[in-house]
């Protein structure tokens, strides 16, 4: 009975592993030129924001993000990426949506627990997914 038990624990951790192997995180997709270039040029455009946002341009930026998860809008599948000021992610984070292939970003951002603004002009349904996602 013990060898049937270790040999669960085992199988379970390398399936633990080996899914914990496919997840992406923002860090990982920026090393992607079209998801740095996207994410960038939506960061330098978007105006004043708090300086913890531009380490989500460094693959070992001080900020906290989860894995990626996806939403389709209008037949169109898109990536998306929490990122948060570490140590204040309730009240400072931000929803990064891509587009395929990393071709632009859309972002919802909320700081020092204010409301939801928009970075990179969503339409309405991309809103919708953002602000979504955001509650989740």
């Amino acid at each position: 009975m013990r060898r049937i038990f270790c040999a669960f624990i085992l199988m379970y951790a390398a399936c633990s592993s080996a899914v914990a192997a496919n997840q992406i995180y923002l860090t990982d997709a920026i090393k992607n030129p079209a998801y740095l270039r996207s994410l960038t040029s939506l960061l330098k455009n978007a105006g004043k924001l708090p300086s913890w946002t531009r380490q989500v341009l460094k693959t070992s930026g001080n900020y906290v993000g989860t894995p990626v998860a996806y939403s389709t809008v209008d037949g169109i599948r898109y990536e998306l990426f929490y990122a948060c000021k570490p140590h204040d992610c309730g009240n400072n984070g931000m929803e990064l949506m891509f587009a395929p292939h990393g071709a632009k970003v859309w972002a919802a951002m909320v700081e020092d627990g204010k409301s939801v603004t928009y970075l990179g002009s969503p339409n309405a349904a991309q809103q919708a997914v953002l602000k979504e996602a955001f509650q989740k």
